[in-house]
């Protein structure tokens, strides 16, 4: 197998999507900038009409047909939709954010499952996410490109110093944000 192949399949899969692809491609395989960016890119977005057609697939062929499942999507369906309304530009502008945040389950594949509850149209719901795709490629591109910045200059140790002082940071940013908030 072929490491663009396995870029793409990683950038498929649920858990590893773009977050792990990008810079497996990139760290793991020594690709190209251009290569690892659009392997990843690519293997993310195509698995949202994957996706959609699967939940289709799923409501029409197997849920509607038990009768509590259905009885179960359809109260599940309504409640979604009561809560929010799918011609909303919030919903969209949400969903491309939702997709962006490189954290996990924050992906292609949840942000189609919402996106199905929500009612949103298909092409509408595979904009809004293949722009919260390419904007998580590039954080997480500019994030890993950082990463291999500071350990080719300070090496593991020094990689591995800035994240803790990273870590401690962020910890002590938000221990300080909520003392300030009481």
């Amino acid at each position: 197998m072929t490491q663009e192949f396995t870029t793409f399949l990683l950038a498929m899969l649920p858990i590893s999507e773009l977050r792990g692809a990008l810079p497996t491609s990139l760290i793991l395989f020594k690709m190209t900038d251009f290569e690892a960016l659009f392997w990843s890119i690519l293997g993310n977005i195509l698995v949202i009409p994957f996706v959609f057609f699967l939940l289709s697939l799923l409501q029409s062929k197997i849920i509607s047909r038990i009768s509590f499942l259905k009885s179960f999507s359809e109260k599940f369906l309504t409640f979604f939709k009561k809560r929010t309304n799918s011609k909303n530009i919030e919903n969209l502008v949400g969903l491309t954010l939702f997709v962006a945040v490189p954290f996990p389950l924050t992906g292609a594949w949840t942000g189609t499952i919402i996106s199905y509850f929500l009612g949103i149209p298909f092409k509408l719901a595979f904009l809004s996410i293949s722009v919260g795709v390419l904007l998580s490629a590039i954080l997480v591109f500019s994030l890993t490109k950082t990463g291999i910045l500071i350990e080719k200059s300070f090496g593991l140790s020094g990689l591995f110093l800035f994240l803790l002082a990273l870590s401690l940071f962020l910890v002590f940013s938000q221990k300080n944000k909520k003392s300030y908030e009481k």
